[in-house]
């Protein structure tokens, strides 16, 4: 479910804001919630919403690195998400 704040009265959704209404939100158990809205600031309509578990979430982000979806790049992923461990490979 979409998370939003109040600011005078109003409503906004939280998360990190790409463009035109697509915003990503952190759940408290790592998963990420995509939510897509008419692009309002403020008592925006939400057109949809997917939450993606955080294991799903490290799969996409491997699958986008230059690497490729590996086992290793999951893992790294996925312990980047899940504690901010930094990425330390000798590959590229």
């Amino acid at each position: 479910m979409a998370d939003f704040y109040e600011y005078e009265g109003r409503r906004g959704l939280t998360g990190f804001h790409l463009r035109d209404g697509l915003h990503f939100q952190r759940g408290e158990d790592g998963s990420v919630t995509i939510v897509k809205s008419n692009g309002q600031a403020f008592d925006p309509e939400i057109l949809w919403e997917l939450a993606v578990p955080a294991e799903e979430w490290a799969s996409v982000v491997a699958s986008m690195s230059v690497r490729g979806e590996t086992g290793e790049t999951w893992e790294m992923a996925l312990n980047f998400h899940r504690y901010g461990a930094p990425v330390t490979t000798g590959a590229a």
